[in-house]
């Protein structure tokens, strides 16, 4: 039987960022040290006014599951969520087809936001 999962407290970053780390980890941003280290990581939720967001990020760090998350609580909310892995895409292509192919008018906002997630080197 798989392991349940665990749901972590994620912090994403703007691109480029420079990340204060203490030991080689990322103190919380949202704890008494997080403004004295200058860390500027915010959770998902705190990005909720951006129509669209691109997570970047190595492989396994959950950006699926956070987004997928997310995409669970704004349907439950009676949000309209068309949630569209890029794992899942052949290439650009087929992204562009999906986005632009949509019957929603409102599907992609002039100005994309992307967001990541630091790592430890």
């Amino acid at each position: 039987m798989p392991d349940a999962p665990f749901f972590w407290n994620r912090f994403w970053f703007p691109t480029g960022s420079q990340v204060s780390l203490i030991d080689g980890y990322l103190p919380d941003p949202e704890s008494w040290t997080g403004p004295h280290l200058d860390a500027t990581g915010v959770t998902l939720t705190a990005l909720a006014d951006i129509p669209c967001l691109v997570l970047l990020g190595v492989p396994g760090m959950g950006k699926t599951s956070e987004m997928e998350a997310a995409a669970d609580a704004a349907r439950q909310a009676g949000e309209l969520v068309d949630f569209i892995s890029l794992a899942r895409l052949t290439g650009p292509t087929e992204l562009h087809s999906r986005l632009v192919g949509s019957e929603s008018p409102d599907r992609m906002p002039p100005q994309p936001h992307s967001l990541s997630r630091p790592t430890r080197d």
